[in-house]
């Protein structure tokens, strides 16, 4: 058993790797021999990490109508209805301007803007002393170098939708997020940058600040002119938007030939279908996975009735789902029963939740004398962990305590961490981060990253 801390660009965060004696199935596209980094996967850890991947979105089956592009509205309505703001967005977009081949509403344009835009704020920021950007690209450049804020992958996240306006002679910026005290903090970071206001963004302003286009201080480029661009150099990980099963189905037809994922972007053809153990669905005897479009890759299966299987995209050694900039998808999971199994079976399907925390979350007065931190879960889960730091750096994580380990209880439901607490202290974890989701159910099915606070008393 190893337990490490890793620094990722979402701080450190304890991921507990346990050696269970399974096999890691990555597949890559052997005819991609223009681009070797693409196809050779990274070096395997070899630990069951490895196949603990993260639930990134709700599908609805493929084969519901959709449009000659690929999107679907069905789907998009499930997943927005379910919270995903992503979805919330693209039926906005296509109600207010009738892509996708959906109709003009503004009535049910209005309707997802108001869901999109709940608890929305615009952070602006601009440079000073020696940084001088003059084009959102160098200026975006300045704040990925230094900041870890990232869109979410089912909210507007961290930073999103960036924009540059044009203020005197010099460039200000802006981002929308869902966060604004841990987008503030991420731009203090960055040297030559002074975040200037925060506030709450409405329906109408959320519309013209959509619509609203690159500013540069030298001629515009293709991609100031783009009204989404929300990354330099296409840094913006790509985002499942369909899945064939659908992600948790309970009832699919073991008859099922392929398996599916399609993206929000035109992918490079590498691709690193991960798993392993009977939870892998086993492939078709002389087929082999392959690209149906530049956006929608298959996997071949055998599948069997009354089953419960598990398939990852990418892991955090093997990321051959990658865009066309090389940049890939956040490591997910496609699981789901056949039809004829059992409740039980179903039952690993379900998201697990935190039904308590001790001390609590958001407690104001926990004494620097308790020992351990307890995190209680809606259903039985697997052997790992992940206590993340929410921040850079680990200021605000609680320190551990020498020769003691975390530990799980026999109902396996309550996850138990050794800590030394300090008087006077604001702590801030995360239980999952987009990094690290080892905090699984024992079906492998990750838990949402939860931000866990607290604050410490002046004595014990």
């Amino acid at each position: 058993m190893i337990a490490k801390f890793h620094k990722t660009n979402h701080g450190l965060a304890l991921a507990v790797c346990l050696f269970a004696g399974l096999t890691l199935v990555t597949l890559t596209d052997a005819q991609n021999v223009g681009n070797p980094a693409t196809s050779a996967p990274k070096q395997p850890r070899g630990t069951s990490t490895e196949l603990q991947t993260q639930k990134v979105l709700e599908m609805a089956q493929a084969q519901t109508p959709q449009s000659d592009d690929g999107w679907n509205l069905e789907q998009k309505l499930k997943m927005a209805e379910a919270g995903n703001k992503w979805a919330a967005y693209d039926l906005w977009d296509a109600y207010y301007r009738g892509h996708h081949g959906v109709q003009p509403d503004p009535a049910k344009a209005d309707k997802w803007l108001k869901e999109l835009v709940q608890d929305v704020w615009v952070v602006k920021f601009e440079p000073m002393d020696d940084f001088a950007p003059t084009n959102p690209q160098e200026f975006l450049g300045r704040v990925n170098q230094y900041s870890s804020s990232r869109s979410g992958r089912t909210n507007i996240g961290a930073a999103s939708f960036f924009r540059t306006t044009k203020q005197g002679d010099k460039l200000v910026g802006s981002f929308l997020s869902n966060y604004p005290d841990q987008l503030k903090t991420s731009l203090t970071k960055v040297p030559g940058l002074k975040v200037t206001s925060a506030e709450r963004i409405t329906t109408e302003k959320f519309v013209s600040y959509e619509e609203s286009r690159q500013e540069s201080l030298t001629e515009a480029t293709s991609a100031d002119k783009s009204p989404n661009f929300s990354s330099a150099a296409g840094s913006a990980p790509p985002r499942i938007i369909a899945t064939s099963p659908s992600i948790g189905a309970t009832d699919v037809d073991p008859t099922l030939t392929e398996i599916t994922v399609t993206f929000d972007q035109d992918m490079q053809r590498g691709m690193s279908w991960t798993g392993g153990g009977a939870e892998f669905p086993p492939a078709r005897e002389g087929q082999k996975a392959q690209w149906h479009t530049k956006r929608t890759c298959a996997l071949p299966v055998n599948l069997q009735s009354a089953h419960y299987y598990r398939v990852g995209i990418n892991s955090t050694s093997y990321q051959n789902f990658a865009n066309q900039h090389g940049v890939p998808v956040l490591a997910s999971a496609i699981f789901f029963t056949t039809q004829g199994a059992s409740e039980e079976l179903k039952a690993r399907t379900l998201v697990p939740k935190v039904v308590r925390c001790d001390p609590d979350n958001g407690a104001q007065n926990v004494s620097p004398a308790v020992t351990e931190l307890r995190v209680t879960f809606s259903v039985p889960m697997g052997r790992g962990c992940s206590w993340c730091t929410a921040g850079d750096d680990d200021s605000d994580f609680p320190k551990g305590v020498e020769g003691k380990r975390y530990y799980w209880t026999k109902d396996k439901k309550t996850c138990v961490l050794p800590v030394a607490l300090k008087p006077r202290m604001n702590y801030r974890l995360s239980l999952n981060s987009p990094g690290y989701i080892n905090f699984q159910s024992e079906g492998g099915v990750p838990l949402e990253p939860v931000a866990y606070r607290f604050k410490t008393t002046d004595n014990p």
